[in-house]
């Protein structure tokens, strides 16, 4: 039976992605209503993206008052996700909440708390760690393929969301009002997650950050001529983090990398070294010696473990046939199928499942940019105390 979902925002985000996404889902998961504080944006996306029994509300509350909704999917800008997190729990809906979960270590406390108390399902983006790839490198690290962790990369930023085709202004996200270091909440969340997700919880965290480009070029969907703005939060940073025993890493957050060359994800070891670029698609492993399925030298290797090209001067193409050499970037597959997030969190409220892009997870994040604005402000590297 499916599970029926309704969506809070249908803004940018939901448009491109998690509208479209869940319908592809019907049958599993069934959009029944839709929300927004423009009812016609709400209404658009109820007949486009809706079952045809489909409601529209521009009501928070009016949603949560519909009894056949047992889900939520909340997908508004982020100084709204814990108050409506919040409120859809306290309603008994389930609940999956667009990154970050909420913006303090308290309100993250909070939700966990309250979904627990009700026996509910909360699940947040980013969606990185349910791809089967980035389980592969997680497993990969686990069984030791590269040795003992000492320094990880991951580069998570782009030049800002500024451009055209937006339908929605966003100048807010460069506001002092929705943070002191805005691009950590929008872009680093993605590797913090990822590098978390693979490796662990970490234990202590410091990180600089600052603004860059302090004039912007902004427009509005109403007002489409450019208008220049000078931003008040940070826009460019750097987080370090410490798991103790000598790993260590950086997870980048900016606003200023307007293209980048490269992997977005390096991990170095003692034996080997694992780059991928994306969360989906193949990796590139690079091993010291030869190890069981894995030869020496650089390979490209496919989310099941399967050495699908080895690059070699002289080795053949692992299962015969023509050798492919193996050089600069891995193949990238950005596509997991239709909201890879979503259809995990249905299955687990239909199972009872933990979700991988569990709350507590998404807490640990949070905690970490917290406190990284803490650091960059302070000087000072500060402790983490959660765990997932």
């Amino acid at each position: 039976m499916a599970l029926k979902v309704g969506v809070v925002g249908c803004g940018d985000i939901a448009q491109w992605n998690y509208l479209p996404g869940t319908k592809a889902l019907a049958g599993t998961v069934d959009v029944v209503a839709t929300c927004d504080q423009r009812f016609d944006r709400a209404d658009q996306a109820r007949e486009q993206y809706g079952t045809e029994e489909c409601r529209a509300y521009e009501s928070l509350d009016r949603l949560l008052d519909d009894a056949e909704i047992q889900a939520v999917e909340i997908l508004t800008p982020w100084p709204l996700h814990f108050q409506m997190a919040l409120r859809a729990l306290q309603a008994g809906k389930h609940v999956y909440v667009q990154k970050p979960m909420c913006q303090t270590l308290a309100e993250a406390n909070q939700l966990i708390d309250e979904a627990s108390r009700r026996g509910l399902v909360l699940s947040a983006a980013p969606p990185s760690m349910v791809s089967p790839t980035m389980q592969r490198i997680k497993t990969s690290i686990r069984e030791g393929v590269i040795g003992k962790v000492g320094m990880v990369f991951s580069h998570s930023s782009h030049g800002g969301a500024t451009g055209g085709g937006r339908l929605t202004d966003s100048q807010w996200f460069f506001m002092r009002e929705a943070g002191v270091w805005t691009s950590l909440v929008d872009m680093g969340v993605y590797g913090l997650h990822t590098v978390t997700g693979i490796l662990g919880p970490a234990k202590r965290v410091t990180a600089f950050s600052s603004i860059a480009y302090r004039d912007r070029t902004f427009f509005s969907p109403e007002r489409p001529e450019p208008r220049p703005v000078q931003i008040t939060a940070h826009d460019n940073g750097i987080v370090m983090l410490d798991w103790g025993e000598g790993t260590i890493g950086t997870v980048d957050g900016s606003f200023t990398a307007i293209t980048r060359e490269g992997p977005n994800l390096v991990i170095y070891g003692s034996q080997g070294v694992i780059s991928a670029s994306g969360r989906g698609g193949n990796f590139r492993l690079y091993r010291r010696d030869d190890g069981g399925a894995y030869p020496r030298g650089w390979s490209e290797v496919d989310a099941q473990g399967t050495v699908v090209a080895d690059g070699g001067p002289s080795a053949p193409q692992r299962g015969g046939g023509q050798r492919v050499v193996v050089q600069g970037r891995p193949v990238s597959g950005q596509s997991q199928g239709p909201a890879p997030d979503v259809a995990h969190w249905a299955e687990c409220i239909e199972h009872g499942k933990k979700p991988i892009l569990s709350g507590e997870h998404a807490r640990h994040v949070v905690e970490i940019m917290e406190k990284a604005v803490t650091a960059s402000q302070s000087g000072q590297a500060q402790e983490l105390t959660t765990t997932f």
